[in-house]
């Protein structure tokens, strides 16, 4: 990865078709912050009770403070995600193949490949592995997640849910979305928890 940051090193020419509020997210010193909102929609069931535990993501709620933490480190980059008083934690990768970023979380790594459109980015699951060990494409969770402006702020948008196949009832594991914005332009009594 070298000097320059995972995200634009994956772009490579298409780094300049990113809003400048997107490509904030992704660049910066050895470690940034941001602060924002966040609306979060669980799945029903078993599974996506488990999933969501793992994963570090709160209960059903609205408008919930979120501060995200990037810390970069020589070979990966570290995201920390607190929605609340919940924590979740991944390890974003370099890939070998160009528009793509690999993503690890626990026991689970996923490549996901990198979309432009409307100066967003839209992130596609194309591989998965679990401890090492290649998933089955039809195993992987499906996902709809955008990196997205509006009103000049940075949003997200990210929806899990079991592989469509499954003969399950309800298949979201977890939807959240909201927006972010560098934390010395953040309000802290705004974006509190018990503001909300």
């Amino acid at each position: 990865m070298g000097s320059d940051t995972l995200f634009r090193a994956a772009l490579g020419d298409r780094w300049p078709e990113l809003h400048p509020a997107v490509q904030g997210l992704h660049v910066g010193g050895p470690e940034v912050s941001f602060m924002g909102q966040a609306t979060i929609e669980r799945g029903e069931g078993l599974v996506a009770d488990l999933v969501c535990w793992a994963f570090g993501f709160p209960p059903t709620s609205k408008n919930i403070a979120v501060q995200v933490t990037k810390v970069r480190r020589q070979t990966h980059e570290q995201w920390s995600r607190r929605f609340g008083d919940h924590l979740f934690r991944s390890i974003c990768l370099p890939s070998d193949r160009q528009y793509h970023v690999r993503e690890r979380v626990g026991l689970m790594t996923f490549e996901q490949e990198l979309s432009l459109a409307k100066g967003g980015i839209q992130l596609i699951p194309r591989r998965g592995w679990c401890l090492g060990l290649p998933l089955p494409f039809a195993l992987l969770p499906a996902v709809d997640a955008y990196e997205g402006i509006d009103n000049g702020r940075f949003t997200f948008d990210i929806q899990l849910a079991m592989p469509t196949w499954l003969p399950v009832g309800d298949q979201l594991l977890v939807h959240y979305k909201g927006w972010l914005v560098p934390d010395d332009a953040s309000s802290t009594s705004s974006l509190s928890p018990s503001s909300n």
